[in-house]
Order: structure tokens, then C-alpha cells, then sequence
């Protein structure tokens, strides 16, 4: 894999080839990894929150720019939703679609 500095406290991880599910595995483990680590600086202990957006190409985008874009919204809902979790954009897409069929059944009635 590829990985990036994508802004201030984001980082990107590009895994060429990888399936969706893998793609899911790697960040588990990853964020797993990263809230078992004691991070120290000046003898003071670091906490670190790990706030994870997964995107799939192509069934999330058609282009680089899309699946970046995807991600990103996806993280950002994982921070929405109190942090040290993973957010697979498909599920958030799907759930948001779900939710605005539900409003709009209830405004109909």
C-alpha cells in the first residue's frame, strides 16, 4: 500500500488491487494497533483518537478524486459519531439514503 500525509492530522492509505473486505480488515487492525500504542512526548502520555473512512473503488467512484472525496466524508462521520471508529462508505451512503426515504415517507403522511 501507499500511504500519504493528506492534512494536518489525516493521513491516506491507498491498497491497489485489495477488495473491499481486506481493504476493511487492514483498517481494523490498523486502528486496533494504533489505540494499543502509548504515544510520549516531554514524559506526558499522548491520547490518540483513530477516526477511519473506507472507500472502495469503483463501487464508491469513478475517479481518484471521488474515492479521496468519499473517504474523506466518511471519516469525517466517524468523527461525527464520537471517534475511535470506522465508517465504510457504502454503509454510510446506503444508511443516509434509508433515512431520507423514511422522512420523506413520514412527510407524505
Amino acid at each position: 500500500g501507499i500511504a500519504a500525509r493528506y492534512g494536518g492530522e489525516e493521513f491516506a492509505i491507498i491498497l491497489p488491487k485489495c477488495s473491499l473486505k481486506k481493504g476493511i480488515d487492514q483498517a481494523v487492525r490498523l486502528k486496533d494497533h494504533l489505540l494499543k500504542s502509548e504515544i510520549r512526548f516531554n514524559q506526558v502520555k499522548i491520547m490518540v483518537t483513530v477516526s477511519i473512512g473506507v472507500a472502495h473503488y469503483p463501487a464508491d467512484a469513478k475517479t481518484r478524486v471521488e474515492l479521496i472525496e468519499r473517504a474523506d466524508r466518511a471519516v469525517y462521520r466517524a468523527k461525527d459519531l464520537g471517534r475511535d471508529r470506522i465508517v465504510i462508505a457504502q454503509t454510510m451512503e446506503r444508511l443516509g439514503t434509508q433515512r431520507i426515504r423514511r422522512a420523506g415517507d413520514q412527510e407524505s403522511k
